[in-house]
């Protein structure tokens, strides 16, 4: 069910709703039922018995449907990995019909209810609403939605621990560094007191030689009372400003380092709470899912929710320490809006505290766990996201009554393009031309007895996808070579093919094309799943093409060369003949790359060069070459090497 709705959540659109259901209906007409209904979003259809109300039956049957992001295992950013999934947001949204298929004017006196055109009333069609499992609209229920919580809280924890010893380790180096410069200083101040005293010595010796009255008053002194000499003054007072300066900034340094420290240790508090505080929300929200007794459901919410307030405190605490860090660092003409921020902080911390200790309410709840996420759309204003959609109990039950209606075995046309698509898929040319058109405007079946043959093998197989593709490819047709050497009669009597009296030579989609040199090279990613691949990622990127992102802006250069699939539809690949595909096989990095790969594979040193051809059939193309193809092969080859 998942991946046959997955068309619904590719025709997501922002801003237009009108938009997003007018290709809903249009796309589930052409590839479920073969009819245009489309044509009569305005008017009555001018081919086929589908009326102009029609359109708006059939869009009834989606007109609650949104789109959500669902959480997948082992990835909690639903930004990064998710899964989209449609399901039923507004159950009363009603469906109206605009006049002349104008936005502006739609007909809001009459609802138009979900239902089918009337030459295909006769299958039944019976809605009913769908009571769904709790994992469908609490996805949170799922087991790896708690585990990627929880996953996700012990990482910040040891990340906050990590920071956190790397902030002790610091302040230990500052604190370290600090008492080997005391003990230096220490030193050098008895240096320079000892440099003093001799000074002073000195120049009383020569005061004494000098003038032997004065030298006698000087010596007569104490030592602490001679006269220094003037330079050994100002020397020592440099000395004595440039060493309280440097303690003065290792000082600063030290004191940034207990800060650094102090707010590493409240953000692993903050981590810790955390973490304790999903576990408390965990056992509430279990506690609820399991039906615990009331006063144990209310016990278990009071620790959900006094859990979430410490974290609260916590969290105001650590702004009010990141702050102060800060604000310790700030210039003087910087200071003024950090204070202001530091008082807004300290009133946070004094209302979470406030908070923490006010009594829980009755009314009072917790944040529960999420494990997806709506869509957001932007109908009403294209500035903001509209009101948010829950996840109902209850679905309308329309799909899966109109799904119910489409598989009826009785219906004439689902089988018979389900077949059209895969025979031409297989065979290069459906029986059908038009594919998504079956009505009087589109192509007449070639081979309508085969086509309704087949319809019905589907139909009592319990519509067995798998036993089409073996009765298909089983086929004599199927088997059949695309040469016309040797059917010069066929030619002239069926030069179109009409009775299949050879294959129709079928050209590689574009993603094969590349996904194929990746694969001969040895290097293609072929992991299941996951986010598609950005535009910046793509030519580096080793995933099969499947999953590159394109879009009507962004398209991949390479595989548009190829005939690359439209954005909204692939009914048909168009098959064209261009020069620049042969010079995108020839110039393209990945081509080069992978040639070089490629050719180191093949090639064996005891190889003969008729080996080396049979191999490279064989590897390449998954067929044995024949005596004509490599005997050309050879002359190539011979050609390549006598060039200069």
């Amino acid at each position: 069910a998942l991946r046959a709705t997955g068309y619904l959540a590719r025709n997501f659109f922002l801003f237009n709703r009108n938009q997003w259901m007018e290709e809903t209906v249009e796309h589930v007409g052409k590839s479920l039922l073969g009819l245009t209904f489309n044509c009569a979003k305005c008017h009555d259809h001018k081919y086929d018995p589908i009326e102009h109300t029609d359109f708006y039956k059939l869009r009834a049957f989606f007109e609650p449907y949104h789109v959500r992001m669902d959480m997948v295992p082992g990835e909690l950013d639903l930004s990064r990995d998710g899964l989209p999934r449609v399901f039923d947001g507004i159950l009363d949204a009603p469906t109206y019909r605009l006049i002349r298929g104008e936005e502006g004017n739609p007909d809001k006196s009459r609802l138009i209810p979900p239902g089918v055109p009337d030459f295909l009333a006769h299958i039944p069609l019976q809605i009913e609403p769908v009571a769904l499992p709790p994992a469908a609209w609490q996805p949170e229920r799922r087991p790896w939605v708690s585990e990627n919580h929880l996953n996700a809280a012990r990482a910040k924890l040891r990340t906050a621990q990590a920071q956190q010893q790397t902030a002790q380790d610091k302040l230990l180096r500052e604190q370290a560094t600090q008492h080997s410069e005391k003990v230096a200083q220490q030193v050098a101040a008895k240096e320079v007191a000892a440099k003093e005293a001799a000074a002073k010595e000195a120049a009383a010796k020569e005061a004494a030689a000098a003038q032997p009255d004065q030298a006698r008053q000087t010596v007569n002194r104490s030592p602490g009372q001679a006269a220094p000499d003037k330079a050994v003054q100002e020397k020592t007072a440099q000395e004595k400003v440039g060493q309280e300066k440097t303690a003065q900034e290792k000082a600063a340094q030290e004191q940034r380092a207990q800060q650094e420290l102090h707010l590493a240790n409240l953000q692993v508090e903050l981590a810790q709470a955390e973490l304790d505080g999903l576990q408390h929300r965990l056992q509430a929200m279990r506690g609820a899912w399991e039906n615990a007794p009331a006063a144990e459901q209310r016990a278990l919410v009071v620790a959900a929710i006094t859990a979430e307030r410490q974290v609260a405190l916590l969290q105001t605490r650590s702004k009010l320490a990141e702050v102060q860090l800060r604000l310790s660092q700030a210039a003087a003409d910087k200071r003024e809006p950090l204070e202001k921020e530091l008082l807004t902080a300290q009133q946070a911390v004094a209302a979470a505290e406030e908070d923490l200790h006010a009594a829980v309410e009755p009314e009072a709840s917790f944040t529960p766990l999420s494990g997806s996420q709506w869509s957001a759309t932007r109908f009403l204003s294209t500035g903001k996201d509209d009101p948010p959609v829950t996840f109902p109990a209850t679905s309308t039950g329309r799909r899966s009554a109109l799904a119910r209606w489409i598989t009826d075995g009785n219906h004439p046309l689902t089988a018979r393009v389900a077949v059209n698509h895969l025979w031409g898929r297989h065979l290069g040319e459906p029986l059908v031309a038009t594919v998504f058109n079956f009505g009087r405007n589109g192509a007449p079946p070639t081979h309508p007895a085969l086509l309704d043959w087949l319809a019905a093998e589907l139909v009592d197989s319990g519509w067995s996808l798998k036993h089409v593709h073996r009765l298909i490819v089983n086929s004599a047709t199927y088997r059949l070579s695309s040469s016309q050497a040797g059917g010069e009669i066929n030619v002239a009597r069926d030069p179109d093919n009409r009775y299949w009296w050879r294959r129709v030579p079928i050209r590689l989609e574009s993603q094969i094309v590349r996904d194929s040199l990746l694969a001969l090279e040895g290097s293609l990613e072929t992991t299941l799943g996951g986010p598609p691949v950005t535009m910046a990622e793509q030519e580096t990127s080793k995933r099969r093409s499947l999953y590159f992102f394109h879009s009507n802006n962004e398209r991949n250069l390479f595989l548009s060369m190829f005939d690359e699939a439209l954005v909204t539809d692939c009914y048909r690949r168009e098959q064209s003949i261009v020069p620049q595909q042969a010079l995108a096989l020839t110039n393209s990095k990945l081509v080069l790359t992978a040639a070089e790969q490629i050719a180191q594979r093949l090639s064996v040193a005891e190889d003969s060069p008729r080996q080396f051809i049979n191999r490279a059939f064989r590897v390449l193309l998954g067929i044995d070459a024949s005596d004509a193809e490599i005997e050309a092969s050879l002359q190539t080859l011979t050609a390549w090497q006598e060039l200069p």
